[in-house]
Protein backbone atom coordinates (compact mmCIF):
# COMPACT_ATOMS: atom_id res chain seq x y z
CA UNK A 1 0.00 0.00 0.00
CA UNK A 2 1.17 3.25 -0.65
CA UNK A 3 0.84 6.30 1.22
CA UNK A 4 0.51 9.93 0.00
CA UNK A 5 3.12 11.91 1.97
CA UNK A 6 5.83 14.43 1.20
CA UNK A 7 8.50 12.67 0.16
CA UNK A 8 12.29 13.52 1.06
CA UNK A 9 15.38 13.01 -0.77
CA UNK A 10 19.15 12.24 0.84
CA UNK A 11 22.41 10.56 -0.32
CA UNK A 12 24.46 8.05 1.45
CA UNK A 13 27.38 10.31 0.96
CA UNK A 14 25.22 13.53 2.43
CA UNK A 15 22.63 12.16 4.82
CA UNK A 16 22.30 16.18 5.56
CA UNK A 17 21.19 17.26 1.83
CA UNK A 18 17.61 16.64 2.22
CA UNK A 19 14.88 18.31 0.14
CA UNK A 20 11.27 17.89 -0.81
CA UNK A 21 10.16 16.11 -3.66
CA UNK A 22 6.78 16.23 -3.30
CA UNK A 23 4.68 15.70 -6.63
CA UNK A 24 6.79 13.04 -8.10
CA UNK A 25 4.37 9.92 -6.54
CA UNK A 26 4.57 8.63 -9.84
CA UNK A 27 8.13 8.34 -10.27
CA UNK A 28 8.74 6.54 -7.38
CA UNK A 29 5.63 4.14 -6.96
CA UNK A 30 7.76 1.58 -8.18
CA UNK A 31 10.61 1.39 -5.93
CA UNK A 32 12.15 -0.62 -3.70
CA UNK A 33 11.17 -0.33 -0.23
CA UNK A 34 14.21 -0.50 2.41
CA UNK A 35 14.23 0.16 6.69
CA UNK A 36 16.06 2.97 7.88
CA UNK A 37 19.37 2.27 10.27
CA UNK A 38 18.45 2.02 13.45
CA UNK A 39 19.01 4.67 16.08
CA UNK A 40 22.21 3.59 18.38
CA UNK A 41 19.91 4.66 21.46
CA UNK A 42 17.37 2.41 21.34
CA UNK A 43 19.94 -0.33 20.65
CA UNK A 44 20.45 0.77 24.28
CA UNK A 45 17.36 0.48 25.59
CA UNK A 46 17.78 -3.27 24.30
CA UNK A 47 19.69 -4.37 26.74
CA UNK A 48 17.38 -3.78 29.88
CA UNK A 49 15.10 -5.99 28.11
CA UNK A 50 18.28 -8.62 27.39
CA UNK A 51 19.10 -8.79 31.19
CA UNK A 52 15.03 -9.09 31.65
CA UNK A 53 14.81 -11.94 29.55
CA UNK A 54 17.97 -13.06 30.71
CA UNK A 55 17.08 -12.92 34.15
CA UNK A 56 13.23 -14.16 33.43
CA UNK A 57 13.78 -17.18 31.81
CA UNK A 58 17.28 -18.05 33.76
CA UNK A 59 15.54 -18.32 36.85
CA UNK A 60 12.35 -19.89 35.29
CA UNK A 61 14.18 -22.67 34.24
CA UNK A 62 14.92 -24.75 37.63
CA UNK A 63 12.15 -23.60 39.06
CA UNK A 64 10.26 -27.23 38.32
CA UNK A 65 13.16 -28.72 39.75
CA UNK A 66 12.87 -26.93 42.76
CA UNK A 67 9.52 -26.87 43.66
CA UNK A 68 8.76 -30.83 42.53
CA UNK A 69 11.73 -32.39 43.86
CA UNK A 70 13.20 -32.97 47.88
CA UNK A 71 16.45 -31.32 48.70
CA UNK A 72 18.42 -34.56 48.72
CA UNK A 73 22.34 -33.51 48.07
CA UNK A 74 23.23 -37.06 47.20
CA UNK A 75 20.41 -37.51 44.71
CA UNK A 76 21.34 -36.61 40.70
CA UNK A 77 18.04 -34.92 40.59
CA UNK A 78 18.37 -31.46 42.08
CA UNK A 79 15.43 -30.16 44.49
CA UNK A 80 14.34 -28.40 46.48
CA UNK A 81 11.15 -28.39 48.22
CA UNK A 82 9.27 -31.78 47.05
CA UNK A 83 5.92 -30.65 46.99
CA UNK A 84 5.48 -32.60 43.34
CA UNK A 85 4.64 -32.49 39.96
CA UNK A 86 1.33 -31.17 40.42
CA UNK A 87 2.20 -28.07 42.59
CA UNK A 88 5.48 -27.40 40.81
CA UNK A 89 3.25 -26.81 37.74
CA UNK A 90 0.62 -24.81 39.25
CA UNK A 91 3.08 -22.31 40.99
CA UNK A 92 5.37 -22.58 37.40
CA UNK A 93 1.92 -21.34 35.63
CA UNK A 94 0.91 -19.07 37.98
CA UNK A 95 4.35 -17.08 37.74
CA UNK A 96 3.68 -16.79 33.89
CA UNK A 97 0.34 -16.05 34.36
CA UNK A 98 0.99 -13.20 36.68
CA UNK A 99 4.03 -11.78 34.75
CA UNK A 100 2.28 -11.14 31.27
CA UNK A 101 -0.86 -10.18 33.15
CA UNK A 102 1.21 -7.21 35.52
CA UNK A 103 2.27 -5.67 32.15
CA UNK A 104 -1.45 -4.17 32.30
CA UNK A 105 -0.51 -2.78 35.15
CA UNK A 106 3.00 -1.39 33.92
CA UNK A 107 1.45 0.41 31.33
CA UNK A 108 -0.99 2.05 33.17
CA UNK A 109 1.55 2.93 35.99
CA UNK A 110 4.15 4.19 33.20
CA UNK A 111 1.16 6.19 30.77
CA UNK A 112 -0.94 7.83 33.81
CA UNK A 113 1.61 9.09 36.29
CA UNK A 114 5.47 8.35 35.64
CA UNK A 115 6.42 7.62 32.27
CA UNK A 116 8.38 5.04 30.42
CA UNK A 117 11.97 5.55 31.70
CA UNK A 118 10.85 6.07 35.62
CA UNK A 119 8.73 2.65 35.32
CA UNK A 120 11.19 0.87 33.92
CA UNK A 121 13.79 1.93 36.21
CA UNK A 122 11.19 1.18 39.36
CA UNK A 123 10.98 -2.11 37.73
CA UNK A 124 14.22 -2.63 37.92
CA UNK A 125 14.33 -2.29 41.72
CA UNK A 126 11.12 -4.57 42.10
CA UNK A 127 13.00 -7.12 40.59
CA UNK A 128 16.06 -6.92 42.23
CA UNK A 129 13.92 -7.11 45.63
CA UNK A 130 12.30 -9.94 44.32
CA UNK A 131 15.59 -11.92 43.35
CA UNK A 132 17.35 -11.19 46.29
CA UNK A 133 14.38 -12.86 48.63
CA UNK A 134 15.08 -15.65 46.33
CA UNK A 135 18.27 -15.95 46.56
CA UNK A 136 18.63 -15.44 50.32
CA UNK A 137 15.51 -18.02 50.85
CA UNK A 138 17.44 -20.93 48.19
CA UNK A 139 19.97 -21.61 50.40
CA UNK A 140 20.58 -24.92 52.00
CA UNK A 141 19.93 -22.89 55.72
CA UNK A 142 16.88 -21.53 54.67
CA UNK A 143 15.33 -24.30 52.81
CA UNK A 144 16.52 -26.29 55.99
CA UNK A 145 14.50 -24.41 58.29
CA UNK A 146 11.71 -24.59 55.87
CA UNK A 147 11.76 -20.75 53.98
CA UNK A 148 11.47 -21.98 51.07
CA UNK A 149 8.04 -22.39 49.50
CA UNK A 150 7.29 -18.71 51.39
CA UNK A 151 10.37 -17.36 50.26
CA UNK A 152 9.66 -18.44 46.76
CA UNK A 153 5.99 -16.93 46.37
CA UNK A 154 7.15 -13.78 47.54
CA UNK A 155 9.78 -14.09 44.97
CA UNK A 156 7.49 -14.95 42.07
CA UNK A 157 4.97 -12.02 42.82
CA UNK A 158 7.46 -9.63 43.05
CA UNK A 159 9.49 -10.21 40.44
CA UNK A 160 6.44 -10.78 38.46
CA UNK A 161 5.25 -7.08 39.12
CA UNK A 162 9.16 -6.27 38.28
CA UNK A 163 8.31 -8.49 34.98
CA UNK A 164 5.16 -6.12 34.09
CA UNK A 165 6.64 -2.95 34.77
CA UNK A 166 9.74 -3.60 32.37
CA UNK A 167 7.73 -5.28 29.24
CA UNK A 168 5.46 -3.20 28.91
CA UNK A 169 7.26 -0.26 28.71
CA UNK A 170 10.37 -1.40 27.09
CA UNK A 171 9.27 -2.09 23.34
CA UNK A 172 7.25 1.26 22.73
CA UNK A 173 10.56 3.19 24.49
CA UNK A 174 11.98 1.75 21.96
CA UNK A 175 10.07 2.88 18.91
CA UNK A 176 9.98 6.05 20.61
CA UNK A 177 13.80 6.58 19.48
CA UNK A 178 12.94 6.38 15.91
CA UNK A 179 11.58 9.80 14.99
CA UNK A 180 11.15 10.00 11.11
CA UNK A 181 7.16 9.86 10.12
CA UNK A 182 7.85 10.31 6.51
CA UNK A 183 9.16 7.79 3.84
CA UNK A 184 12.22 9.49 2.03
CA UNK A 185 14.23 8.55 -1.39
CA UNK A 186 18.06 7.44 -0.59
CA UNK A 187 20.52 6.90 -3.50
CA UNK A 188 22.48 3.72 -2.83
CA UNK A 189 26.52 3.95 -3.92
CA UNK A 190 25.38 1.19 -6.32
CA UNK A 191 23.33 4.51 -7.89
CA UNK A 192 19.96 2.52 -7.17
CA UNK A 193 17.12 4.89 -5.83
CA UNK A 194 15.05 3.17 -3.03
CA UNK A 195 12.56 4.29 -0.54
CA UNK A 196 13.60 4.32 3.16
CA UNK A 197 10.13 2.86 4.95
CA UNK A 198 9.63 4.29 8.55
CA UNK A 199 7.10 1.49 8.62
CA UNK A 200 9.80 -0.86 7.64
CA UNK A 201 12.34 0.63 10.14
CA UNK A 202 10.26 -0.19 13.16
CA UNK A 203 9.27 -3.72 11.79
CA UNK A 204 12.63 -4.31 11.76
CA UNK A 205 13.54 -2.59 15.01
CA UNK A 206 10.27 -5.34 16.72
CA UNK A 207 12.08 -8.13 15.02
CA UNK A 208 15.59 -7.27 16.41
CA UNK A 209 13.42 -6.67 19.45
CA UNK A 210 12.68 -10.65 19.94
CA UNK A 211 15.90 -11.29 18.65
CA UNK A 212 17.15 -10.15 21.54
CA UNK A 213 14.08 -11.30 24.02
CA UNK A 214 15.42 -15.10 22.79
CA UNK A 215 19.20 -14.32 23.07
CA UNK A 216 18.21 -13.54 26.95
CA UNK A 217 16.10 -16.59 26.85
CA UNK A 218 19.30 -18.52 26.14
CA UNK A 219 20.26 -18.54 29.66
CA UNK A 220 18.98 -21.55 31.45
CA UNK A 221 21.65 -23.13 29.23
CA UNK A 222 23.50 -21.53 32.23
CA UNK A 223 21.09 -21.60 35.25
CA UNK A 224 20.21 -25.42 34.99
CA UNK A 225 23.97 -26.54 34.40
CA UNK A 226 24.68 -24.66 37.94
CA UNK A 227 21.72 -26.27 39.73
CA UNK A 228 22.65 -29.16 38.73
CA UNK A 229 25.95 -29.44 39.54
CA UNK A 230 26.35 -26.86 42.70
CA UNK A 231 23.25 -25.78 44.18
CA UNK A 232 19.59 -23.64 43.16
CA UNK A 233 21.02 -20.37 45.39
CA UNK A 234 24.15 -19.66 43.02
CA UNK A 235 22.07 -20.44 39.81
CA UNK A 236 19.55 -17.51 40.88
CA UNK A 237 22.50 -15.74 41.23
CA UNK A 238 23.65 -15.78 37.95
CA UNK A 239 20.09 -13.71 37.15
CA UNK A 240 20.73 -11.26 40.07
CA UNK A 241 23.48 -10.17 38.58
CA UNK A 242 22.42 -10.37 35.13
CA UNK A 243 19.50 -7.85 35.65
CA UNK A 244 21.49 -5.34 38.03
CA UNK A 245 23.96 -4.93 34.89
CA UNK A 246 21.21 -4.33 32.29
CA UNK A 247 19.82 -2.09 34.69
CA UNK A 248 23.04 -0.09 34.89
CA UNK A 249 23.46 0.23 31.19
CA UNK A 250 19.85 0.98 30.33
CA UNK A 251 20.26 4.30 33.11
CA UNK A 252 23.85 4.84 31.74
CA UNK A 253 21.64 6.66 28.34
CA UNK A 254 19.11 8.03 30.54
CA UNK A 255 20.37 11.64 29.05
CA UNK A 256 20.08 10.53 25.38
CA UNK A 257 16.66 8.82 25.26
CA UNK A 258 13.99 10.60 23.68
CA UNK A 259 11.40 10.75 26.45
CA UNK A 260 7.33 10.99 26.42
CA UNK A 261 5.66 12.50 29.07
CA UNK A 262 2.30 10.80 30.53
CA UNK A 263 -0.33 12.08 29.17
CA UNK A 264 -3.18 9.38 30.41
CA UNK A 265 -3.29 6.11 29.87
CA UNK A 266 -4.76 4.40 26.64
CA UNK A 267 -5.93 1.43 28.42
CA UNK A 268 -8.28 2.90 31.13
CA UNK A 269 -9.41 5.83 28.05
CA UNK A 270 -10.24 2.21 26.25
CA UNK A 271 -12.34 0.48 29.39
CA UNK A 272 -14.13 3.97 29.99
CA UNK A 273 -15.10 4.66 26.12
CA UNK A 274 -16.41 0.38 26.06
CA UNK A 275 -18.28 1.58 29.71
CA UNK A 276 -19.86 4.64 27.37
CA UNK A 277 -20.74 2.04 25.10
CA UNK A 278 -22.28 -1.03 26.94
CA UNK A 279 -24.49 2.34 28.78
CA UNK A 280 -25.32 3.77 25.64
CA UNK A 281 -26.38 0.24 23.92
CA UNK A 282 -23.59 -0.04 21.39
CA UNK A 283 -20.43 1.69 19.96
CA UNK A 284 -22.29 3.98 17.46
CA UNK A 285 -24.59 5.81 20.24
CA UNK A 286 -20.93 5.93 22.25
CA UNK A 287 -19.41 8.29 19.14
CA UNK A 288 -19.61 12.01 20.91
CA UNK A 289 -21.78 13.51 17.93
CA UNK A 290 -24.64 10.88 18.97
CA UNK A 291 -23.81 12.02 22.26
CA UNK A 292 -24.19 15.46 21.58
CA UNK A 293 -27.72 15.11 19.96
CA UNK A 294 -28.93 12.89 22.53
CA UNK A 295 -27.87 15.16 25.60
CA UNK A 296 -25.78 12.14 27.18
CA UNK A 297 -22.43 13.97 26.78
CA UNK A 298 -22.29 15.73 29.96
CA UNK A 299 -22.77 12.26 31.57
CA UNK A 300 -19.51 11.27 30.87
CA UNK A 301 -16.53 13.03 31.81
CA UNK A 302 -14.35 11.70 28.48
CA UNK A 303 -16.83 12.55 26.12
CA UNK A 304 -15.84 16.03 26.97
CA UNK A 305 -11.94 15.75 26.46
CA UNK A 306 -11.26 16.83 22.89
CA UNK A 307 -9.18 13.34 22.42
CA UNK A 308 -12.48 11.65 22.44
CA UNK A 309 -13.78 11.75 18.68
CA UNK A 310 -15.87 10.11 16.62
CA UNK A 311 -12.93 8.51 14.98
CA UNK A 312 -11.34 7.55 18.66
CA UNK A 313 -14.35 5.67 19.55
CA UNK A 314 -14.65 3.64 15.99
CA UNK A 315 -10.72 2.80 16.67
CA UNK A 316 -11.81 1.25 20.17
CA UNK A 317 -14.30 -0.41 18.52
CA UNK A 318 -12.31 -2.16 15.98
CA UNK A 319 -9.32 -2.89 18.26
CA UNK A 320 -12.17 -4.95 20.76
CA UNK A 321 -13.08 -6.98 17.38
CA UNK A 322 -9.08 -7.81 16.38
CA UNK A 323 -8.87 -9.21 19.97
CA UNK A 324 -11.01 -12.12 18.83
CA UNK A 325 -7.79 -13.46 17.20
CA UNK A 326 -6.27 -14.19 20.58
CA UNK A 327 -9.00 -16.77 21.50
CA UNK A 328 -6.39 -18.91 19.71
CA UNK A 329 -3.80 -18.01 22.04
CA UNK A 330 -4.42 -19.72 25.00
CA UNK A 331 -4.56 -23.25 22.80
CA UNK A 332 -0.73 -22.44 22.05
CA UNK A 333 0.54 -21.93 25.28
CA UNK A 334 -0.92 -24.37 27.51
CA UNK A 335 1.33 -26.57 24.85
CA UNK A 336 4.69 -24.16 24.65
CA UNK A 337 4.04 -24.38 28.83
CA UNK A 338 4.38 -28.04 28.91
CA UNK A 339 8.46 -27.02 28.03
CA UNK A 340 8.61 -25.55 31.10
CA UNK A 341 6.90 -27.83 33.69
CA UNK A 342 5.54 -31.29 32.67
CA UNK A 343 8.22 -32.09 30.32
CA UNK A 344 10.59 -31.40 32.40
CA UNK A 345 9.72 -33.62 35.32
CA UNK A 346 9.37 -36.48 32.56
CA UNK A 347 12.76 -35.83 31.44
CA UNK A 348 13.61 -36.55 34.84
CA UNK A 349 12.18 -40.08 34.92
CA UNK A 350 14.61 -40.86 32.61
CA UNK A 351 18.35 -42.03 32.03
CA UNK A 352 19.93 -38.80 32.05
CA UNK A 353 23.63 -39.81 31.83
CA UNK A 354 25.04 -36.30 33.11
CA UNK A 355 22.29 -34.06 31.00
CA UNK A 356 20.21 -31.52 33.23
CA UNK A 357 16.81 -32.68 32.64
CA UNK A 358 15.63 -28.98 32.23
CA UNK A 359 17.98 -28.22 29.29
CA UNK A 360 15.84 -29.24 26.33
CA UNK A 361 13.66 -25.76 26.43
CA UNK A 362 16.44 -24.10 25.08
CA UNK A 363 15.59 -25.73 21.97
CA UNK A 364 12.95 -23.16 21.18
CA UNK A 365 15.46 -20.30 21.57
CA UNK A 366 18.07 -21.45 19.72
CA UNK A 367 15.89 -22.47 16.46
CA UNK A 368 14.16 -18.40 16.84
CA UNK A 369 17.85 -16.83 16.81
CA UNK A 370 18.28 -18.45 13.96
CA UNK A 371 15.55 -17.64 12.01
CA UNK A 372 14.82 -14.06 13.19
CA UNK A 373 18.10 -12.97 11.16
CA UNK A 374 16.95 -14.77 8.13
CA UNK A 375 13.16 -13.70 7.92
CA UNK A 376 14.92 -10.11 8.93
CA UNK A 377 17.54 -9.81 6.30
CA UNK A 378 16.71 -12.26 3.58
CA UNK A 379 12.97 -13.26 3.23
CA UNK A 380 11.09 -10.48 4.25
CA UNK A 381 13.08 -8.17 2.34
CA UNK A 382 12.79 -9.95 -1.30
CA UNK A 383 8.97 -9.75 -0.66
CA UNK A 384 8.75 -5.95 -0.18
Amino acid sequence: MTTKVNMEKKTESNAGDVKSIAGREEQWQGLRRVPDKLPKIALLILAVELGERFTYFGLSGPIQNYINNPYDPSSDLPGALGKGQAVATALGNFFKFWAYASTVIGAIVADQYLGKFRAICCACVIYVIGLVILVSTSTPTALLNNAGLGGLIAAMITIGLGTGGIKANVTPMCAEQYQHSHPVLKTLKSGEEVIVDPELTVQRLFMWFYWVVNIGALSPLITVNVEAHHSFWLAYLVPLIAILISAAVFISGRNKYIRVPPVGSAILDACRTTSIAIKEKGFDNARPSVLRATGHNEKYPLASQERYTDEYVGDVQRGLKSCKMFLFFPFYFICWNQMWNNLISQAGTMALHGTPNDLLQNLDPIALCFFIPFLDCKYYLNIS
